[in-house]
């Protein structure tokens, strides 16, 4: 046999030992689904998790500046993609105290105003998805409002390309 034949057979050895014991571990060890490890969320928790963002906010009023601290950047319209962030005044059952944040799926361009689907936790719909590890997410089309509206009721930040 041949030393490259030998490097050959070493090598094949080792990673059939290593595949031995990768399935042994996976044996061994309990397995969490991923619908099981999820848990209910709050909307802040879901759009971190969905962008792999580390750090803390204290609410989602002012989600901005995290969002601005994490390479967003805050963009004059609704854009699919973007995180939108509700604060209190805007209604529509948004909190009142906290506001709300999630991720824009859909926008429509209505004249003098825009309509916006979103994708999020905790926006208090009955039909929801497990989603980032947070099992409370849902869709929500939001009630058209004025395209005027500005920071005091809803901004929208673009996440890092």
């Amino acid at each position: 046999m041949s030393k490259g034949q030998q490097q050959s057979k070493r090598m094949r050895s080792s990673w059939l030992y290593l595949a031995m014991m990768l399935a042994l571990l996976l044996a061994l060890c309990p397995q969490k689904t991923a619908q099981a490890a999820a848990s209910s969320c709050q909307c802040v928790d879901y759009v971190r998790n969905r962008f792999h963002l580390t750090g803390r906010s204290r609410s989602a009023k002012d989600f901005g500046s995290y969002l601005k601290a994490n390479g967003f950047t805050q963009v004059s319209s609704p854009q699919v993609g973007a995180v939108a962030v509700q604060q209190p005044a805007f209604g529509q059952g948004v909190s009142t105290t906290s506001g709300h944040v999630s991720v824009i799926t859909a926008v429509s361009n209505l004249g003098k105003y825009w309509q916006i689907t979103t994708i999020g936790a905790n926006q208090g719909r009955r039909k929801t998805t497990t989603q980032y590890n947070c099992s409370n997410v849902g869709v929500t089309l939001w009630g058209k409002y004025p395209k005027t509206w500005g920071a005091d009721k809803i901004t929208y930040w673009a996440p890092p390309r």
